[in-house]
C-alpha cells in the first residue's frame, strides 16, 4: 500500500467535502421521522384506555418491588414507549427494553438519551426472538440465551395477553420462558379474559380462554415462583404479581 496525494490542495479539499457530503446523506437517511406513530405509541398517553389511578398503583407496585429485590440487570418485554423501563432505570438497574413496534422503541430511545438513562432500546418481537447465527451458530448467540445470561429481574406487564392471544402461546409456556429468563425478580400482570383489551384482541375467540382465570395463573406461577405478593389493580379486573425463583 502506498498513499496517493493530489497534486494540489484544491483538489483534495474538493475530494474530501465530496466524501463528507456523502456521509451526511447516509448519516440523515437514520434519522427517524417526525411524528412517526403506530398502533401502538399513543397506548400509553392522551389515548390511553385507563385511568391515572390504575396506573399510580401499577407504577407504586412496581417501584417497591424493585426496591425490595434491588435487581441489577432488568429486561422489561413489551416495554412500549418506556414508561415502566424508566421506572427501573432510576431504580439503579441496567435495563433493556424490548418492543416488536419500531415506533415506541424509537420513542424509548429518544427518552433515555434526552435523560441520559441506563436503558438499551431493542426492537425484538419476544414470540420470534433472533436465533444464534453464525459458524455453527455460536458465533451470535440467540436472543434467549442472551437475555438469561444478563437478567436479574424481568417486567412483563400488560403484554402476556397479546402472547395468548395473538400469538397463541400457552400461558405454561410463556410463564416458564419468563422464569428461565428472570435469573431472581419477576414483575408479572395478569390481564382476565373479561378485560376490555383482551376482549378486543381475541375478536370472537373468546371461548377458547374460558378456562382462564387468577386461580390458574398462580397455579402455573407457583411451578416456578414463590408468589411474594400481588394487588387488584384501580378501576380494572387486572392483577399484578411480584415473583421470586
Amino acid at each position: 500500500y502506498r498513499k496517493q496525494l493530489l497534486d494540489s490542495p484544491d483538489k483534495a479539499r474538493f475530494v474530501l467535502s465530496r466524501q463528507f457530503k456523502s456521509l451526511r446523506k447516509l448519516l440523515a437517511k437514520l434519522v427517524p421521522a417526525k411524528n412517526t406513530k403506530s398502533v401502538w405509541s399513543d397506548y400509553v398517553g392522551d389515548n390511553q384506555h385507563f385511568t391515572d389511578e390504575y396506573f399510580q398503583q401499577k407504577a407504586d407496585f412496581v417501584k417497591r418491588v424493585l426496591e425490595i429485590s434491588s435487581p441489577e440487570r432488568v429486561l422489561d418485554v413489551g416495554c412500549n414507549t418506556g414508561f415502566f423501563s424508566k421506572i427501573a432505570a432510576d431504580s439503579g438497574a441496567r435495563v433493556v427494553s424490548v418492543d416488536y413496534d419500531s415506533a415506541v422503541v424509537e420513542k424509548v430511545y429518544q427518552m433515555a438519551r434526552r435523560e441520559n438513562l441506563n436503558i438499551l432500546p431493542l426492537a425484538v418481537d419476544f414470540s420470534r426472538p433472533s436465533p444464534a447465527m453464525g459458524w455453527r451458530n455460536i458465533e451470535c448467540p440467540s436472543f434467549i440465551e442472551r437475555a438469561s445470561k444478563k437478567t436479574d429481574g424481568i417486567l412483563m406487564l400488560a403484554v402476556i395477553h397479546h402472547l395468548l392471544v395473538s400469538e397463541r402461546i400457552p400461558l405454561s409456556e410463556i410463564i416458564e420462558l419468563a422464569a428461565e429468563i428472570a435469573g431472581q425478580t419477576a414483575i408479572i400482570e395478569f390481564v382476565p379474559p373479561d378485560d376490555p383489551m383482551f376482549k378486543q384482541i381475541a375478536r370472537g375467540r373468546d371461548h377458547l380462554f374460558s378456562g382462564l382465570n387468577s386461580e390458574v395463573f398462580r397455579d402455573i406461577c407457583s411451578r416456578h415462583f414463590k408468589i411474594v405478593s400481588y394487588e387488584k389493580l384501580a378501576d380494572s379486573n387486572r392483577e399484578i404479581y411480584h415473583l421470586e425463583k
